[in-house]
C-alpha cells in the first residue's frame, strides 16, 4: 500500500515533530479514505459533516476538507469552525478558522562569563594566591588523591572566575 503525504488542506497540530503528518490512504473505487488515522493518534478537530466546499457548478455543499490534530492535542482547540463570511470571491472552498490555547514557555535568561573583558595581570595574581592554600602537587597514586587534587583544582579555578570575570548581559537580539 503506497504512503502520502498528506499537506494539503490538513493542519498538523503535532507541534512537537513540525512534519507533515504520514497516513496511509486506501483507494476503493476512487474514494480516498483514512484508513490509519487512529493508528497515529489523530483525531478530527474540525465537527463533523461541516460544509467547507461549495461547488460552484451545482451550488452543492460538501465536506472534503478536515482538520486533524493528535489526540492529547484537541483540547487546546477553542474554536475549529468555517467561516463561509471570509471565503474569497470567486473560490469554492471555505476558510476553517482554529484558535488554539497553547502554552508558550519563556526561555530562561542565563548569563554568562565575559572573558574579553578580563584584566589578566590581576586574574593571574588571584589564581596563584588561590593555589598556594590547597596542598602542592604530588604524585597520584590512588583514587581518592586523584580526586582530591582535582577537586580543589577546580575549586579554586571556579572561585576565582567568579571573583575576577565579569558576567555578561545576555544579547536582546539572539533567539531564545
Amino acid at each position: 500500500m503506497p504512503f502520502y503525504a498528506l499537506t494539503y488542506e490538513l493542519l498538523d497540530i503535532a507541534l512537537t515533530t513540525c512534519k507533515p503528518v504520514i497516513m496511509r490512504i486506501k483507494y476503493h473505487k476512487g474514494n480516498r479514505r483514512f484508513t490509519d488515522v487512529a493508528e497515529y493518534g489523530m483525531c478530527q478537530a474540525l465537527p463533523k459533516d461541516k460544509p467547507t466546499l461549495q461547488s460552484t457548478n451545482t451550488g452543492n455543499w460538501t465536506c472534503p476538507d478536515n482538520v486533524f490534530c493528535t489526540d492529547h492535542t484537541l483540547d487546546s482547540f477553542i474554536i475549529c469552525d468555517t467561516a463561509p463570511r471570509l471565503r474569497a470571491p470567486k473560490t469554492d472552498h471555505v476558510p476553517i478558522l482554529s484558535t488554539l490555547d497553547l502554552d508558550i514557555p519563556r526561555a530562561t535568561v542565563t548569563t554568562s562569563y565575559n572573558y574579553r573583558d578580563v584584566d589578566w595581570e590581576k586574574f593571574s595574581t588571584h589564581i596563584e594566591e588561590r593555589l598556594q592554600r590547597i596542598p602542592p602537587p604530588q604524585p597520584i597514586i590512588d583514587l581518592d588523591s586523584f580526586r582530591t587534587a582535582a577537586k580543589d583544582l577546580a575549586t579554586a579555578l571556579h572561585d576565582v572566575i567568579e571573583d575576577q570575570v565579569p558576567k555578561s548581559r545576555p544579547n536582546p537580539h539572539a533567539k531564545r
